[in-house]
C-alpha cells in the first residue's frame, strides 16, 4: 500500500538495519541496503580446523597472533620473544637466547631456507611483509631431520600461495616506516603476482635526540605464484638492506653538526625458484635459491655469492604412514676487502681472512607412522659434509620423535576422537650438528673456517599436552641440551676481574670491545662444554573471534664448563615469564597487552666469573586496534606502545636504559 514503509533487515554478523521508505500510489520501489557487519576481521580468511600432532617442541602461530601481539609492531617474527624458552640479549635487539644457545646456533628461515638478515637493525621489523607470512613455526628443541645445520632453536616464517582469482591492496603508515603490498592474478602466465616493499627512517626519530648516527632501511618482495596448490611454481625474489651513519672519520670534532658516513652495512637479495608435483600418492618438490649478502663493518667489506638447490620427495602409501626423503646442497663464495690486517680495532681478521669458498652436501630421510591410533612415531636420520679451503668436517644426525595419546577429553569446541580433544605424551631424542659460525648471524659473515670443528648438541625433551575446556590447552615440557663442543659463543662477561677501591662489580664489555688480539681469537674458538636444561609451562588460547593469548613461565639454566666447573653461561636467565592477551570489543576495537619479565643475567665480581647476578627487568606493551570501512577500504588505525611504563633495563653492569617506542599507525587492505 501507499504511505510510509518501515523496513528491518537482519542477518547473523551484521547489525540490525532500519529504514524509512515512503511510496507514491501505485509504485514499484526496488531498493539495494549494504547492511554493516558488527565486526570486520582482516583474518576472517583463516580457518581453524582439527590440528595434527606430528611434532613435539612445535609452537605454531598464526592469524592475530601474528599480527596484533603489543610490542612487535605487527611483525611476525618478532613474536618469538614472547614465547617459553626464549631470552634476549637486550630487549631492543632481535638476537633471542633459545633454550641456552648463542644465537648464532638459532635458524632465522623462511619456508625452510636461511634468511640471512631476518630483522632490521635495532627495533625494527622483519624483512618480509607480514602479508606473506600465513604461519610461523617456532622449534626451541627436537626439530625434524627436515632441519639441518644449526644446534640450538628453528624459527621458520612458512609462506601462503596466493590465490589465482585473488585481488588485494595493503598499505602501512606508521612513525617509523611506510611499505605497501599489491596481488593481482595474470591470466596470461595462469599466476599471480604479488610486490611489496617497505621503507623505513628511525633516523628521523634518531634525529631528535642526536646528530650523530642515523639509520634507515629498506626491503623489497616480488613473487609469482602460478598453477595449483599440487601442481604449480612459485618465483621469488625478495631482499632488504640496513645502513647505520655515524660522524665520518675526518668531521672535525669541533662541528656542531658533523657530516656522517657509512660504519655498518648489512644487505642480500635472494631468488627462489621452486616446482612441485603430485602423482597419486606421491609429491615432490624441487628448488634453486640463488643469492647474494654483504656486510660492510669495521673496514671490512664481505659479500658472498649463494646458491642452494634442493629437492624432496613425500610418499603416502597409505593413511598411517608417510616417507620423506631429500637431497641438499650450497655453495657460498666469500670475497672480502679491505681490513685485511690484524689490529686493536679489527682483531677477528685473523679468522675472516681464511674464509673462501665453503661447500655443503647432505641426504635425509624420515618417516611419520601411525601403526595404532594412540601411537606417532616419527624416526628419520640426515648426513651432512661441510667443505671449505680449511677442512672437510662430516656428520650423522639421527632423530626420533614419539607421542602417545593418554586419554581422550570430551570438549564441545573440539570433534570427539580428534587429535585436538586428546591428552598427549610426547618425547624427543636427536643430534644436531652445525658448522661454526659467528656470534651474531649477519649477511656475508655467518659461516666461520671449517678448520674449528663443527658444534653438537643432542637435545632431548618430555612432555604433556592437556586440552582444557573453552579453547584452552595447557602444555608442559622438560628438556634437557648436552652441547659438546659449542664453538664462537656470544659472551661479555670479563674473564675476572680485580677489585677496585670502592666497587666490587666492573662494567662488561661487548665482544669486540675490551679484549685485544689473540685474546679475544683463543676466546671464540676454543671449544667449550655447555649444557641447558629446564621445564617450560605454557597456556593458551587459540580464539578467531574471542580472548587469544597465552601465558607461559620458563624455569631454566643454561651452564658452561670453565676450570673444571659448571658456570652460568653470560645470557642464562633462570625465570622467564610472558603474559600475552588480546580482546575483540564492540565497534571493531581491538586491544592488547603483553607483559614480560626476565630474571637477571649472570656478571663477574671479585669471587668469581659469573657468581653473581644483575637485575631483571620487566616490560609493559600495549597495542589498541580501531577498524573502520570506507568504501571498499578496511582501514585499521593502531597505536603499539613497546615498554608503556618507561621501566629500566641494565644492559651491563653499571649501565641502564630507560625508553618508551610508541608508534602511530594506519594500515589499509582493498
Amino acid at each position: 500500500p501507499d504511505g510510509p514503509a518501515a523496513v528491518t533487515v537482519t542477518a547473523p554478523g551484521h547489525n540490525r538495519f532500519l529504514q524509512q521508505e515512503s511510496l507514491a500510489p501505485r509504485q514499484e520501489l526496488a531498493v539495494t541496503y549494504l547492511v554493516e557487519r558488527d565486526r570486520y576481521d582482516p583474518y576472517e580468511i583463516i580457518v581453524v580446523g582439527e590440528q595434527k600432532r606430528e611434532e613435539v617442541s612445535r609452537i605454531s602461530l598464526r592469524g592475530a597472533e601474528i599480527k596484533q601481539v603489543p610490542g612487535t609492531f605487527g611483525d611476525p617474527f618478532r613474536v618469538v620473544q614472547a614465547l617459553p624458552g626464549v631470552a634476549s640479549v637486550v630487549s631492543l635487539l632481535p638476537f633471542p637466547i633459545v633454550r641456552g644457545a648463542t644465537p648464532s646456533s638459532t635458524g632465522f628461515l623462511l619456508d625452510g631456507t636461511r634468511v640471512p638478515l631476518l630483522y632490521h637493525l635495532l627495533s625494527g621489523p622483519s624483512v618480509i611483509h607480514p602479508d606473506f607470512i600465513d604461519e610461523i613455526q617456532f622449534f626451541p628443541g627436537g626439530a625434524p631431520v627436515l632441519y639441518g645445520g644449526y644446534t640450538g632453536g628453528i624459527i621458520d616464517g612458512l609462506t601462503k600461495r596466493a590465490q589465482r582469482d585473488e585481488h588485494l591492496l595493503d598499505f602501512d603508515a606508521n612513525l617509523l616506516q611506510l611499505g605497501g603490498l599489491a596481488r593481482q592474478p595474470i591470466p596470461q602466465l595462469d599466476a599471480t603476482a604479488t610486490v611489496a616493499g617497505r621503507y623505513g627512517y628511525p633516523g628521523l626519530i634518531l634525529s631528535l635526540a642526536t646528530n650523530l648516527v642515523s639509520l634507515s632501511y629498506w626491503d623489497y618482495q616480488l613473487r609469482l605464484d602460478g598453477g595449483t596448490a599440487r601442481n604449480g611454481w612459485t618465483v621469488f625474489a625478495y631482499g632488504a638492506n640496513d645502513e647505520l651513519d655515524t660522524v665520518a672519520p675526518t668531521a672535525d670534532p669541533n662541528d656542531p653538526s658533523p657530516p656522517l658516513a657509512p660504519s655498518l652495512i648489512l644487505g642480500f637479495h635472494r631468488l627462489d625458484l621452486r616446482l612441485h608435483h603430485t602423482f597419486d600418492d606421491v609429491v615432490t618438490s624441487v628448488r634453486a635459491v640463488l643469492g647474494y649478502d654483504k656486510t660492510f663493518s669495521m673496514g671490512t667489506d664481505f659479500s658472498v655469492l649463494v646458491a642452494e638447490p634442493s629437492a624432496h620427495v613425500t610418499w603416502k602409501p597409505s593413511g598411517t604412514l608417510s616417507v620423506t626423503a631429500g637431497v641438499e646442497g650450497s655453495e657460498h663464495g666469500v670475497s672480502q676487502g679491505g681490513g685485511d690486517v690484524m689490529t686493536d680495532t679489527n682483531p677477528l681478521s685473523t679468522i675472516t681472512t681464511q674464509l673462501g669458498t665453503f661447500k655443503t652436501g647432505g641426504a635425509l630421510a624420515e618417516a611419520v607412522w601411525r601403526p595404532t591410533r594412540d601411537w606417532l612415531i616419527r624416526p628419520g636420520v640426515r648426513g651432512d659434509v661441510y667443505s671449505d679451503d680449511t677442512a672437510t668436517k662430516s656428520a650423522v644426525d639421527p632423530r626420533l620423535t614419539m607421542r602417545y595419546r593418554l586419554a581422550d577429553r570430551a570438549l564441545a569446541d573440539a570433534a570427539p576422537g580428534s587429535d585436538d580433544s586428546a591428552v598427549w605424551l610426547k618425547a624427543a631424542v636427536g643430534v644436531y650438528h652445525q658448522p661454526p659460525r659467528f656470534v651474531l648471524p649477519l649477511p656475508g659473515l655467518d659461516l666461520m673456517p671449517i678448520k674449528y670443528g663443527l658444534l653438537r648438541s643432542i637435545q632431548s625433551s618430555v612432555g604433556v599436552e592437556v586440552p582444557l575446556a573453552d579453547r584452552f590447552e595447557l602444555t608442559t615440557e622438560a628438556y634437557y641440551n648436552d652441547m659438546d663442543p659449542t664453538i664462537f659463543d656470544l659472551s661479555v662477561n670479563d674473564a675476572s676481574v680485580v677489585q677496585g677501591a670502592n666497587s666490587t662489580l666492573v662494567p662488561t664489555q661487548i665482544v669486540l670491545g675490551g679484549q685485544r688480539g689473540q685474546e679475544l681469537i683463543d676466546r671464540l674458538t676454543t671449544p667449550q662444554l655447555g649444557r641447558a636444561y629446564g621445564v617450560e609451562v605454557l597456556l593458551r588460547r587459540q580464539s578467531k573471534s574471542g580472548l587469544f593469548g597465552w601465558v607461559s613461565y620458563t624455569l631454566s639454566r643454561s651452564e658452561r664448563r670453565r676450570d673444571g666447573q659448571w658456570v652460568a653461561y653470560d645470557f642464562d636467565r633462570t625465570h622467564l615469564v610472558n603474559l600475552v592477551a588480546g580482546m575483540p570489543l564492540r565497534r571493531n576495537w581491538d586491544v592488547g597487552l603483553r607483559l614480560q619479565y626476565q630474571s637477571g643475567k649472570p656478571e663477574t665480581i671479585t669471587t668469581g666469573y659469573n657468581a653473581a647476578r644483575g637485575t631483571g627487568y620487566l616490560r609493559f606493551d600495549a597495542r589498541v586496534d580501531k577498524r573502520a570501512v570506507w568504501r571498499n577500504w578496511l582501514l585499521d588505525f593502531y597505536v603499539d606502545i613497546t615498554n608503556i611504563a618507561l621501566l629500566p633495563e641494565e644492559v651491563q653492569v653499571g649501565t641502564v636504559i630507560r625508553y618508551v617506542l610508541p608508534t602511530v599507525g594506519l594500515r589499509g587492505r582493498f
